[in-house]
Order: structure tokens, then C-alpha cells, then sequence
């Protein structure tokens, strides 16, 4: 197995995108500063700014492979969100009409995983169950510039009509959006009750849309005709469903 120093030298180009997009995830939503960042999650004085420098600088700190992990946990708590295994993923093994299938993914970040074929380039850190990470979901493929507008002052102005359109769809993951006037995410277009503890409902919520998207996936899989649009199309219309959530 290839383990110790030279598997950490493979992942941390992967290590350092991911704990930056933890930090970019924080920031975005909360509106804390670095240093808020630092003692909401315990980290080290300094170390919320050294995680959110990439591309790396000689400055850029990222986890160890077995802490990526706490940090998704500290993030997702303190965004009351459901936390998510993160996963390598081999984009060397990535093939035509490999989109909705798991082969490329390794295996968990902290098992001993064996490295030693591959280049750093060819690996990237993602949720189990292709479950989309903050990154996905904020940036547009198909635009080559970001707003840089965050979700935090977009919520402040009201300005519900520039949020991009994956992270309305799903902004009901984040325990902290709910019951911030966002037109979409109210409890009684979900039939959530005003007594219901808003982490249990995240929980519940995203336990089942990770289900839809197996299944989803698995009929593309064995249809052989699916299209990313389509998949895209009836998840949303799945999660649109006000009536998820059994009263």
C-alpha cells in the first residue's frame, strides 16, 4: 500500500481545494471573519485564513488526510447542515458514460489508500454518493466568472433573484437559512411545523434526496439513454415537492 508521506504528497493539492471550499462554504453563509472562523470551529489562530489559500502559496495550510474529515464535521455543524464522508476521486478513471456511476471513487479520505500510479493532478476530494459540494453548486460551468456575491449579503439586500440557481435549489440544507424570509424556504411550503427542531428536519430532508439520487442514477444507469439535463430536471422536481416530509 502507498501510505504515509507519499500519499500525503498525491492528496494535497486535492486536501488543500477541499478545506479551502470548506472555508469559502463558511464564510459565504455566515458572513464570520477568519478569525470568527477560527474559534467557531476550533481552529488555530490564523488557520480559517491559511486553509482558504488556494491556489497554494507558500502561506496555504490544509489538513492531514484523517482531518479533512473533522473539519467537514465542524463546518456542517456550525451550519446546521448534514455532514457528508468525503471520498478521493480518481478523474484518471473518469470514462464516456461513467457520470452517474461510482467507479472512479477510491474509497474513504482516511483509508490507506493505494496511490502510487497516479500523479497529484489526477485526484480530487468529493462527498460519497457524488452528493454536490458547495463549490458545485455555486459556481456555473457553463460562465467563466463568479459574481463573488455572497449568500450572506444577498440575504441582507433581499436580493433573492441574483442567488445562483443550484444553491436555491438547494438551500434548504443549511439549518441557518430557514426562517430568513427566503421565498422558497419557508415551513409551511414544507409543512415543517414551527416546533420542529430545524437540524432534524435537514437530517430527515437530506436523507431522502440522497436516496432520489441513487435511485435517479441507477435508472439512467440501466437505460443507457439518460442525460445530465433529465437528471437534473427530476431532481428538481423531487425537491420542489413540498410534501417530502411526513406530517
Amino acid at each position: 500500500m502507498n501510505v504515509g508521506e507519499n500519499r500525503g504528497r498525491r492528496l494535497k493539492l486535492a486536501l488543500s481545494r477541499f478545506a479551502a471550499m470548506l472555508i469559502e462554504e463558511a464564510r459565504d453563509l455566515t458572513g464570520f471573519s477568519y478569525s470568527q472562523l477560527d474559534e467557531k470551529l476550533g481552529l488555530p489562530d490564523g488557520q480559517a485564513y491559511r486553509y482558504s489559500l488556494y491556489p497554494i502559496t507558500a502561506k496555504t495550510r490544509a489538513p492531514q488526510a484523517a482531518g479533512i474529515q473533522k473539519l467537514e464535521n465542524r463546518v456542517a455543524r456550525l451550519l446546521k447542515r448534514a455532514p457528508h464522508k468525503i471520498v478521493v476521486e480518481n478523474n484518471s478513471k473518469l470514462a464516456e458514460g461513467s457520470l452517474f456511476s461510482d467507479s472512479h471513487v477510491e474509497d474513504m479520505v482516511g483509508e490507506k489508500l493505494n496511490l502510487r500510479d497516479y500523479d497529484a493532478l489526477d485526484f480530487q476530494l468529493g462527498y460519497e454518493y457524488d452528493w454536490p459540494t458547495y463549490r458545485r453548486l455555486k459556481y456555473d460551468p457553463e460562465v467563466l466568472l463568479c459574481s463573488g456575491e455572497k449568500i450572506f449579503e444577498l440575504i441582507q439586500l433581499g436580493a433573492h433573484n441574483r442567488w445562483p440557481e443550484m444553491l436555491r435549489i438547494y438551500a434548504w440544507q443549511w439549518g441557518i437559512l430557514w426562517d430568513r424570509g427566503l421565498p422558497w424556504l419557508s415551513r409551511s411550503e414544507f409543512g415543517i411545523s414551527e416546533n420542529w427542531d430545524i437540524e432534524f428536519v435537514v437530517a430527515h430532508l437530506t436523507a431522502e434526496r440522497m436516496a432520489a439520487r441513487e435511485k435517479f442514477c441507477l435508472a439512467v444507469l440501466a437505460d443507457g439513454d439518460g442525460h445530465l439535463e433529465s437528471f437534473v430536471l427530476e431532481l428538481y422536481r423531487e425537491m420542489s415537492d413540498p410534501d417530502l416530509v411526513d406530517s
